[in-house]
């Protein structure tokens, strides 16, 4: 049968409405697709986005790194041309550096001589010397490698207040030469009744020698304590009379009447030295920059005789004597932590290994901190090589008795980190510290400029009875402290700026590059990470949606029924 024309028109409608639902869904449909694609577009432009600030920021970094380094091991080497660094390093007129002085007074020097009591002191000073270091008769090597100078160092006081003595007010003003302040050791007796123990005379050769020192002290008035010597003749040198006179009758001696302890040119042009020192450049290798080839005509020392005649013994010999590192000025550039620095210091005549301890600060520049390696101060029984040094007391001070031919020994001040015996033999020095009496070096590493130093020593003379001189020491003897000197250094306002302008402007570049970079390219790549999340999400979505939507039963209306009449 043929369906009536009520039927035909519903099923018109029914089909309409079926038409415009389907419609909507695929609309629907086709917004979700352009949503996915957008997500999925934003996805892949952050992720390689991304990926290309975090390489831009590693290049850049890496690039400047490079090109700095490259900028440093070519204008860093010394060079009569480059006029910054050569100025610096030839004079040092104008930078901040000082040599600062404190004496110590033996306040019961009449006991000590006479009882056999143990010396009081107390310190005087300090005294603040500006100090000049400037190199003249300068020539070069043929390849500019090398190059040999002969230098003097001065000392001029700039400042004269001190408080030491505990009698006087905070704001006493005393000068180097007030002579009344100071009772000290007479180092130059000390040294010639050294000298004259060590040439082993015979009892007749003893008793001459004792008859003619006894007549020359007495004729000059000398005890083992000087009471009548200023701080500037304790510090820079006198002629003594009683060496003068010894040099006469005893022609071994050989000795120089002139007694210092501290070389200044400003005093005498004698100490001047005549012999060139020699360094290289770092031209051909920047690691050597700074590296002594010679020091006053010396390539290695003929002074420490210590050790044994074994092999052993002969390797620890020229260990001692040979000239390793700097003069404590500059050093190599590009350091790292693990770099272990040497110094020869030529007051001591010694090569020491420094090496970094901790990371410092100053005029906002980030500095690498040196100090001087404990087994420099360590005995022959605790460190075997210290033995070519003579090294054999207890640990914490330093046998200098080849240097200047007296009983005298280097120590840190106040005898910092050394053995508590030495202490115990003198009252009144105070309890001492780290920072104020420890050596360190500042240095800045990629240019291997010091830009902050304190160099600090105590000098003390070994007394203890001798027969020479009739005395009544302690027969255990001590080491009185003379005095001890902070050598101090500081880089200028202007060459602080300078650098900052410069190697700081750079590493400020590489710094923000690098962090820009790979700041930029985290937050990207997060972006696109949660972009991916999203997309993940919505697939799921859409897959469990379609998953509900299909029927248990196939749709009636998309069968087909046919009508039998």
């Amino acid at each position: 049968m043929l369906a009536s024309p009520a039927s035909r028109r519903g099923t018109t409608n029914a089909d309409n409405d079926d038409d415009t639902s389907n419609d909507k869904g695929v609309r629907s449909s086709k917004r979700k697709r352009c949503c996915g694609c957008s997500v999925r577009g934003a996805a892949i432009a952050c992720g390689v986005t991304g990926v290309v600030f975090l390489v831009l920021g590693l290049v850049a970094q890496m690039a400047i790194t490079a090109l700095l380094r490259s900028q440093i091991k070519e204008q860093l080497p010394l060079s009569s041309t480059s006029s910054q660094s050569y100025d610096t390093w030839s004079d040092t007129n104008g930078q901040a550096m000082y040599m600062v002085y404190t004496v110590f007074n033996v306040t019961n020097a009449d006991d000590v001589e006479k009882k056999g009591h143990l010396p009081v002191v107390a310190p005087v000073g300090p005294f603040t010397y500006y100090e000049r270091r400037r190199k003249f008769d300068i020539e070069w090597s043929a390849d500019d490698t090398r190059v040999r100078y002969k230098y003097d160092r001065s000392f001029h006081l700039i400042d004269e207040r001190c408080n030491g003595r505990q009698s006087n007010p905070p704001d006493f003003v005393c000068t180097e030469d007030d002579s009344i302040t100071v009772v000290s050791p007479n180092v130059p007796l000390q040294g010639v009744v050294f000298m004259l123990e060590s040439m082993n005379l015979g009892p007749v050769e003893q008793e001459a020698v004792k008859f003619a020192l006894d007549r020359f002290k007495n004729k000059h008035g000398e005890t083992l304590f000087l009471r009548n010597r200023s701080v500037r003749e304790l510090l820079f040198g006198y002629t003594d009379a009683l060496l003068e006179d010894l040099n006469k009758v005893v022609k071994d001696l050989g000795i120089d009447p002139y007694y210092t302890l501290q070389r200044n040119s400003t005093v005498s042009a004698q100490f001047e030295l005549d012999n060139y020192t020699e360094i290289y450049t770092g031209k051909d290798d920047y690691t050597k920059t700074g590296k002594l080839v010679m020091w006053a005509g010396q390539s290695i020392l003929n002074v420490w005789e210590g050790c044994g005649n074994d092999i052993q013994g002969l390797e620890y010999r020229v260990q001692a004597n040979m000239i390793n590192g700097t003069e404590g000025i500059v050093f190599q550039p590009l350091l790292d932590e693990s770099d272990v620095l040497q110094v020869f210091t030529e007051d001591l005549l010694r090569s020491s290994d420094i090496v970094y301890t901790e990371t410092a600060e100053f005029q906002g520049i980030d500095l690498y901190r040196y100090k001087i390696v404990s087994t420099s101060m360590q005995n022959a029984a605790e460190y075997p090589p210290n033995c070519g040094f003579f090294d054999l007391g207890p640990s914490g001070v330093l046998n200098l008795t080849c240097v200047v031919t007296a009983p005298v020994f280097g120590s840190k001040p106040l005898f910092f980190q050394a053995d508590p015996y030495y202490r115990s033999l003198v009252h009144g020095l105070g309890e001492p510290n780290e920072e104020d009496h420890d050596t360190y070096l500042d240095i800045e590493p990629w240019t291997g400029a010091v830009m902050r130093a304190h160099q600090r020593l105590q000098i003390n003379v070994r007394m203890q009875h001798s027969d020479l001189t009739g005395d009544n020491l302690n027969a255990t003897g001590f080491y009185l402290p003379i005095m001890w000197a902070d050598e101090q250094g500081y880089i200028s306002a202007d060459l602080a700026s300078q650098w900052k302008n410069q190697v700081g402007l750079a590493l400020k570049a590489e710094h923000v590059l690098f962090i820009g970079g790979v700041a930029a390219g985290s937050v990207l790549l997060l972006v696109c990470l949660v972009c991916v999340v999203m997309l993940v999400q919505r697939r799921r979505m859409a897959l469990r949606k379609a998953k509900d939507s299909v029927p248990l039963l196939p749709d009636s209306k998309a069968m087909n029924y046919k009508s039998f009449e």
